[in-house]
């Protein structure tokens, strides 16, 4: 069984240097609409993504498929996950992509109750929910269009 790390099997996998593994796992997991974000929270808020950077600390430690759960898990709880900015508008890691990513490099081995959290919920726009379990039409946004 092959025991290197996970930031070891990433390099070697993706052919990133090991300087630039954090900004590069970081710019890969984070929701798209939040990449034109990332220098102005940044200058805001020095601390705002140190839920990300401990998060990619935890994945990058990694030795058994197995502790990614306990990674997504410690990321999901973060206390600074609770705010507008990286609850609602999503400006922070996408678990989903990060899981992508993982399985791109390993297996990660979730647990069933964390995979019920990364099905699709048939969004087409990052900001509305839905309650159907289809996708949803037209139809959703009446006669105002989308929001």
């Amino acid at each position: 069984m092959d025991n290197r790390s996970f930031f070891e099997l990433y390099c070697q996998r993706t052919g990133v240097a090991r300087s630039g593994f954090v900004t590069d796992l970081l710019r890969r997991t984070l929701y798209p609409h939040a990449l034109p974000f990332l220098v102005m929270l940044r200058a805001a808020d020095p601390d705002y993504f140190n839920p990300e950077y401990e998060f990619i600390e935890d994945v990058s430690l990694m030795r058994r498929p197995a502790q990614f759960a306990h990674a997504v898990r410690h990321f999901l709880d973060h206390p600074r996950n609770l705010t507008f900015l990286r609850d609602r508008l999503r400006l922070r890691i996408s678990v989903r992509r990060m899981v992508t990513v993982v399985n791109y490099v390993r297996s990660p081995n979730l647990p069933p109750d964390l995979m019920l959290l990364l099905r699709s919920d048939g969004t087409r726009h990052p900001f509305r929910r839905y309650e159907s379990n289809g996708p949803p039409t037209d139809n959703d946004w009446g006669s105002t269009g989308p929001n």
